[in-house]
């Protein structure tokens, strides 16, 4: 493998994270929140903790598919499935906004009181919910069948109070990508469930047409 190629460089970060995953994952029942400050202020703190999270997250024993480091050098949803696992969270929460808002395409284009399009827009952003309301419809119109026809929303909206565990399109867009990247590989899926935690995604089963919109959808938000 060349260590400087693309794909070379994307397995040096997944090995650097399976490793390292303190920055970047949670595991709760490992110490206490005062325990985890005093150990993360100092360079050998932290590697305690990474080395505690390794085995509490069993990072050590997460297997890729046998030809995954093939497919990661030959194939570009592969590449960016694993872009996507180590973007920036702010990256991975703008994903997930964005195909939330393709699966509630028809939604928003029909809801026609300023209340109703306000609450979309508080759960979404304002740039998710643009791209909801007019590039979905035109570059993502299939993914809208594949959204929950009967999800409730929550009538009072506070953005800056809810949570993305609180917020049901956040819910939605998280378990499509988690499906997109069980379809890649099934590690890729658990490395993004232990950065975005919360309860298990519902099945999800996008066909190949879907597939290839969400996937152009992501292209546009993940840094290569």
């Amino acid at each position: 493998m060349d260590l400087a190629s693309t794909s070379g460089q994307l397995t040096l970060r997944l090995a650097a994270l399976l490793s390292m995953p303190f920055s970047r994952m949670k595991a709760a029942s490992l110490i206490s929140k005062e325990t985890l400050e005093t150990l993360s202020a100092s360079d050998f703190g932290q590697r305690a903790l990474n080395r505690a999270m390794v085995q509490e997250l069993e990072l050590d024993t997460l297997e890729f598919s046998p030809r995954f480091v093939i497919h990661l050098a030959t194939n570009d949803r592969m590449r960016l499935a694993a872009q996507l696992v180590l973007s920036d969270q702010e990256v991975i929460d703008s994903v997930i906004l964005t195909l939330a808002a393709a699966l509630v395409q028809r939604r928003i284009r029909s809801a026609v009181l300023r209340r109703d399009r306000a609450r979309l827009e508080a759960l979404l952003g304002a740039d998710a919910f643009g791209i909801g309301l007019r590039r979905a419809p035109v570059f993502a119109p299939a993914l809208g069948d594949l959204g929950a026809v009967d999800l409730r929303l929550p009538e009072d909206v506070d953005e800056a109070e809810i949570t993305s565990q609180d917020n049901p399109l956040y819910t939605e867009g998280r378990a499509l990508v988690h499906a997109l990247l069980h379809a890649q590989d099934p590690a890729l899926a658990r490395l993004l469930l232990l950065q975005v935690p919360g309860d298990a995604p519902r099945d999800m089963v996008p066909n190949e047409a879907q597939q290839a919109e969400a996937w152009r959808l992501i292209e546009q938000l993940v840094p290569v």
